[in-house]
């Protein structure tokens, strides 16, 4: 049963916690660790199972209708003349869905982060922590990005 559940429980949270982290290799793998580091009980993990449930099943609907939008944006594209009205008023509409989805992010942590005792919403926190400092570069910022650093710097 466990096999069954940390999956469901680390794509919670990989989706609430890693929002703007870009996923890379071995990114599911760290999540369940950090999991692991819980020791989670029963109840939490059934609590956690059932959270999941029902924000992934919010968040399909979301998804869904931030597509339908897009299809009628790329109909109303498709036009001859296309209406500036329409198209502003679904650009709107594609923003508030994406606010939502973003909220739904913000209450998988917050359920997550209910489900947990003070010392494990530490130990989560610190983990976290820690993966962000892994991906930081010698220079101290995300690979890919240089801060104030010219980009033609020799490094030798």
């Amino acid at each position: 049963m466990t096999r069954q559940i940390f999956p469901l429980i680390a794509m919670m949270l990989l989706l609430s916690f890693g929002a703007s982290a870009q996923p890379g290799r071995g990114f599911r793998e760290e999540g369940l660790r950090r999991l692991e580091k819980l020791d989670l009980s029963a109840e939490q993990k059934s609590a956690l199972k059932d959270a999941m449930r029902e924000h992934r099943k919010k968040g399909i609907d979301l998804r869904a209708a931030v597509q339908k939008k897009r299809l009628d944006l790329k109909e109303l594209m498709d036009a001859e003349q296309p209406d500036r009205k329409r198209y502003e008023a679904l650009n709107k509409e594609i923003a508030d869905v994406q606010l939502q989805q973003k909220m739904l992010l913000f209450d998988m942590r917050q359920s997550l982060m209910n489900i947990l005792t003070p010392e494990q919403r530490k130990t989560w926190l610190e983990s976290r922590d820690e993966g962000m400092r892994g991906m930081r570069g010698r220079d101290g910022h995300r690979p890919g990005r240089h801060g104030d650093r010219d980009d033609d710097e020799d490094d030798d």
